[in-house]
């Protein structure tokens, strides 16, 4: 259940529960979802990004006794029967069990939950059920208020909140679960459950404890996440008893053990890192009573990349500092010494965040390096946006504006002034454009070396910005479309100022084309190749290396099916890349093909484009992940050859078959109209003899009056033509008009299967915009209701004439009256 990449959607509903106190309510679907397009695509999205959470976890349902666990039961139902009324009638159970549990706090948000089936398409036997729990979110908007001042009147931009929404297909849920049934003979899992649970305190552990009834079943990943949290809780407990340089040790100790032991030995642990056997003793009982009934356990490597890239550190004087062990071993950034040391620090406290690493400032770069925070202060929406600190000899500086900077005297500044750049992390909005100061090329490595959607937050990239990084120790210069790349000893101080922002290439249809074709879980909102594609790059620094390697990884990343949050790229089917797995050097050759093969996979026709480069790098790859990457590598020329190849041979194909769709459409549209037209003129053919049975009707049953002057038989006559008139033109009239709803839809439906083919210039070509058709639907409409009315008409005259049928006898051959005397009788005048 934790691999799948591939899902359909069986069936799902969506019902909604208020938890505000004073409103409390649940509004219920009485039917499923029709499961269109978006919405499956909304339901697989948050599925599959939810099960591949780095948060999720397995657990067993609780079983009591006395003690029912509806959640189980009502799950469990969902996967064994395939019923609709029953799929209704459990996910209300299990709606109403979910508010009741909501109801343990006021404070658990109010949210619509979708109860869902899905099945592996990789395996369609096994079927899964779902509980997604979607939080609302404020939705906040610009309104334009109108005031008049002076008699002017005046516009004002205000932030309005305008009621609640649903998270998009791009927001991670905080709460879900996935249920499977288990099977004692299959080994391949021992839970039941997977379930993510972002907010594990306090009122938030409704969802596992009152909800779900469950317990987590400890895997490795659980005891590692566990065995670090328990381990540190004791420490912090202890710090006082055991030291800071003691606690620092088994800090480092607990560290390396994760980073490079396979497994950890907790006897072994426990006589390394304490010595007092009363201390060893409560750190035992600590252990244990965090579950650690086991000796041994197997240490999960993917939690420990993705937990501890920072080391925190604690002094005596309450500083704590949180580093990666990278940084700590760069002097320029941290150093042990005994003394107070005068060094940058990369730190984290509160909102506020280093965004320019820093280091030491040569005297060369003082001009610069105040030119920038000049900058920044008048650009700067807020002033409490940007803080800098001076240390020097004499003491520390602080400058808060523009003003001071201006002011400053820069000549008691010497080589080995130390200057840090604090922004804070949520306020600095520049007008002009996003700059970036970087001491060291080292430093500017560091900050680019995150994922993609982190590295979008931190340089707060956008779909209309270019982004500028100076670097302070290099002399070169590379620059797209969308990044500016300028070693300052390059360019020089007096050339800095006229760099001015430019407009980016939109990047919105290549984005909006990536997000139907590509599952990434954490993919990037703005960045594309083009972002790190530089013509200008020939050799091989270290920062070229960094760009070349993002393009590589953008590129693959952009034609695969699913991309998973370790970087596993799947194409087809089972072959895989992993897209962080490119060595450090990649040949030109390579990245030219590939990068080609991204620019002319979007540029038009993208899907079916994508789905030939899939289908052929699929062929290059094996079955061994960590391979493919130089497999893809070697072939990367003769894959987009065959590409470009491939897609020649089904243009050719298309164009045929276009034109042999287009006139089997044109010669539908004729055959349509024309039995619209037919149909026009049995309506024309039936109101013509139901007048001309009318008048052998009367004209029968007067002959036959006249031979033997019964007046039971024009009676039984006017009788049998009434109810032949109601029998045949209801029958009749209702017929025509279904067949006609069958021509009618089967038009529609031809109509829709079209767009596959056809752009909707081209059908709205083809159609006439539907001119011919509408024109005939029009006719057959109107003719009718004639019809009907001519009916109508007929049976009205025969009801007439049952009613007067002595009267009009009497008139016509006993008095000899005229028409208008007979007229005026039945009239009543």
């Amino acid at each position: 259940m934790r691999n799948i990449s591939d899902i359909s959607i069986g069936r799902a509903i969506l019902h909604g529960i208020n938890n505000k106190p004073e409103a409390r309510s649940i509004s219920l679907s009485d039917l499923p979802m029709l499961l269109e397009p978006f919405e499956r695509r909304f339901i697989t999205n948050h599925i599959l990004t939810s099960m591949n959470d780095e948060k999720i976890r397995a657990a067993n349902f609780i079983i009591g006794e006395n003690q029912p666990n509806l959640a189980k039961d009502a799950l469990t139902s969902l996967l064994l029967e395939d019923n609709e009324q029953m799929f209704v009638d459990k996910s209300i159970v299990l709606t109403n069990h979910l508010a009741n549990a909501m109801r343990s706090h006021h404070n658990i948000s109010s949210a619509e939950i979708i109860i869902c089936t899905y099945s592996d398409n990789h395996n369609p036997e096994q079927v899964y059920a779902a509980v997604l729990k979607l939080d609302y979110k404020s939705s906040i908007v610009r309104k334009e208020q109108k005031e008049v001042i002076d008699g002017i009147e005046k516009i004002r931009h205000v932030i309005s909140e305008e009621g609640l929404s649903l998270p998009d297909e791009d927001q991670k849920l905080q709460k879900c679960a996935f249920v499977q049934l288990t099977n004692e003979q299959v080994t391949d899992f021992n839970y039941e459950i997977l379930f993510l649970d972002k907010q594990n305190k306090g009122e938030a552990i409704f969802f596992k404890d009152l909800f779900l009834k469950c317990d987590l079943v400890l895997n490795d990943r659980v005891k590692t996440e566990r065995f670090s949290t328990a381990v540190k809780k004791w420490l912090v407990s202890n710090k006082g008893q055991i030291g800071i340089e003691k606690y620092h040790d088994t800090i480092n100790s607990l560290n390396s053990n994760l980073r490079n032991n396979e497994t950890v030995n907790i006897n072994s642990f426990i006589e390394h890192a304490i010595k007092e056997s009363a201390l060893k003793q409560s750190f035992i009982q600590s252990l244990r009573s965090q579950g650690f009934v086991e000796d041994e356990f197997t240490i999960d490597k993917a939690w420990v990349r993705e937990n501890m890239k920072r080391v925190t550190i604690e002094f005596e004087n309450n500083i704590v500092i949180r580093i990666t062990p990278e940084q700590m071993d760069d002097e320029t950034i941290y150093k042990k010494e005994q003394t107070e040391p005068n060094i940058a620090i990369l730190s984290e406290i509160d909102d506020v965040q280093v965004y320019k690493l820093t280091g030491r400032l040569s005297r060369m770069h003082y001009d610069l390096f105040f030119i920038e925070a000049e900058k920044l202060f008048l650009n700067a929406e807020e002033a409490s946006a940007v803080r800098i600190n001076v240390s020097h000899d004499f003491g520390n500086d602080s400058f808060n504006n523009a003003q001071t900077v201006q002011r400053y005297d820069r000549t008691t500044l010497s080589d080995d002034t130390f200057i840090e750049f604090v922004l804070r992390k949520n306020d600095l909005l520049v007008h002009a454009q996003h700059t970036y100061l970087f001491m060291f090329e080292q430093n500017l490595l560091s900050f680019l070396n995150k994922s993609f959607e982190i590295l979008e937050e931190n340089l707060k990239i956008s779909d209309c910005k270019k982004t500028t990084l100076l670097i302070a120790d290099q002399t070169y210069s590379y620059e797209n479309g969308f990044f500016r790349f300028i070693g300052t000893d390059l360019i020089g101080v007096s050339q800095f100022t006229s760099y001015v922002t430019t407009e980016t290439a939109s990047q919105v249809d290549i984005i909006d084309s990536r997000h139907h074709l590509v599952n990434w879980e954490e993919g990037p909102k703005y960045l594309t190749p083009n972002h790190f594609y530089f013509s200008t790059i020939n050799d091989e620094r270290p920062l070229e290396i960094f760009l070349t390697k993002k393009l590589v990884q953008l590129c693959i990343a952009y034609m695969s099916n699913y991309i998973n949050n370790q970087g596993i790229a799947t194409l087809k089917g089972f072959r895989t890349v992993h897209i962080n797995s490119f060595i450090a050097t990649i040949k030109k050759e390579f990245v030219s093909s590939l990068y080609e093969i991204f620019r002319w996979a979007y540029d038009e026709r993208v899907h079916d484009k994508i789905e030939i480069i899939r289908n052929l790098v699929s062929i290059q790859l094996g079955t061994n992940v960590n391979d493919n990457s130089r497999l893809l590598s070697a072939n990367a020329a003769d894959i987009f050859s065959a590409v470009k190849s491939n897609y020649s041979l089904l243009i050719k194909d298309n164009v045929g078959l276009y034109f042999q769709e287009r006139g089997k459409a044109e010669t539908y549209i004729t055959d349509i109209s024309n039995q619209v037209s037919k149909g026009i003129t049995d309506l024309i053919d039936f109101s013509s003899k139901q007048l001309l049975a009318f008048f052998v009707a009367v004209a029968g049953s007067f002959a036959a009056y006249a031979t033997n002057e019964k007046q039971i038989i024009v009676f039984i006559g006017i009788i049998l033509f009434a109810f032949y008139l109601i029998v045949s033109s209801a029958y009749y009239m209702i017929y025509i008009v279904r067949i006609f709803k069958g021509w009618e839809f089967d038009y529609q439906h031809r109509k829709k299967n079209w767009q596959s083919i056809f752009t909707p210039d081209e059908i709205q070509n083809i159609t006439s915009d539907d001119e011919l058709f509408g024109q005939r639907k029009r006719l057959f409409y109107k003719n009718w209701r004639i019809s009907l009315y001519i009916n109508l008409l007929l049976l009205l005259l025969s009801l007439i004439g049952l009613i007067y049928l002595t009267n009009i006898i009497d008139y016509l051959f006993h008095h000899k009256k005229s028409i208008e005397e007979i007229i005026h009788l039945i009239l009543g005048r």
